[in-house]
Formats: structure tokens, sequence, C-alpha cells
């Protein structure tokens, strides 16, 4: 990537789109901490994000950050609830607080019933929105989402869509890449991105 140059105003629902090799998703990655820029700074609400702290990098992404992929990566060791319970633990927060919040994201999320469910029993769109689940666990100011309907037939992808509309109408910040323009167009703005560079904003 080069030349980039990006801010994201809070409450903001942003898609990135753009071809293949674009650039899109090393944007995300780099916007969430999870890579580093090989020049270049980045903020957060006007604060220099330090990169060379690796732990206070990782407890930042926890505390501000909710990732959501093409693939779900829940654990097949856990149950649906104690794999939303799981982040929350991470950041100290007692069981019986975090499996309140777990089972409150999993009834949102219409999953109510099938918490103690395994992963391998329930659908791709399920699996899913158990994703979205463990994503807001921590209830992050942003919400970062990798071709997150990518693997979804037209209905769960309306699903989802919609979780994110509705989210997003409560301040939710939102940054997606999406290599469907439709979608795209559901956001509030649209970066286009083309040979690493923003083609247009």
């Amino acid at each position: 990537m080069k030349n980039i140059s990006l801010e994201i105003e809070r409450g903001e629902f942003v898609a990135i789109i753009g071809p293949s090799g674009s650039g899109k998703s090393s944007l995300l990655y780099i916007m969430g901490l999870l890579d580093r820029p090989t020049e270049g700074k980045i903020y957060y609400k006007d604060r220099e994000i330090d990169l060379s702290k690796v732990e206070a990098l990782s407890r930042f992404r926890n505390e501000k950050m909710g990732f959501v992929f093409q693939f779900h990566y829940l654990i097949p060791e856990l149950d649906l609830l104690e794999n939303v319970i799981a982040p929350q633990l991470k950041l100290g927060k007692p069981w019986p607080e975090a499996e309140e919040r777990a089972r409150e994201l999993l009834e949102r999320l219409g999953l109510k019933g099938k918490e103690r469910r395994q992963v391998t029993e329930i659908s791709g769109g399920e699996m899913q929105r158990v994703a979205i689940a463990r994503a807001l666990a921590n209830d992050p100011e942003l919400l970062l989402c990798d071709e997150p309907t990518g693997n979804l037939d037209s209905k769960n992808t309306e699903r989802v869509m919609e979780i994110f509309e509705e989210i997003n109408a409560k301040g939710k910040t939102i940054v997606m890449v999406t290599h469907d323009l439709n979608l795209a167009k559901r956001a509030k703005k649209i970066i286009s991105m083309r040979d690493g560079e923003i083609v247009t904003s």
C-alpha cells in the first residue's frame, strides 16, 4: 500500500471495496493493529498508537475493537456460550457477568436456546452470528469486518447486514471490507481501493 491517509469518524459505517489484491484487507488489518505499516503512524482518538508494545496492543485490541472475518474462527472445543464468554475473561470480567453478557448477545442475534450447542451442530449462518456476538462481547468502540458475508447465502447475508445496520444505528463504528457493491451501498461511506491506493472516498 502507498499514500494512504484515512480518517474514520466515530459512529460511521464505512465500506471498503476494490478488486482482489487492491489492499482492502491489508488496510483493515493495519487499522485493527494486526499488521504494522512499513511507514507512517496510526492514531486512535487523536492519540498515536505505540506499535512497539505487543502486550499493550493486544489489550488495546481486546478493549476497543471487535473483529468479524469471512471464516468464523470459533473454538470447536467450546460451546457457543463459551465462545462468547472467552474474550471477556481475557479482560478479567467475572464469569457470571461474562455469561450474562454472552446470553444477552446470543439472544439478540437469534440464537436463544442454542447456547450449549457445539460449533459443529449449527449452520454456517449461525456460526457467523456467534462470531458477531463474540466480536461484540467486550462492547468494542470499533467493529472491523473482513468479507463477513463471503461464505453466506443471501438470507443469512441479509440477516448479518441487518445486524450491522442495527448496531451502527446505536452508535457503533463499523468498517467493512466487501467485494459486493450492493452491500457496500448500505454503508454510509464507501472507500474504493486499487493497486494499494485509495482512489475514491
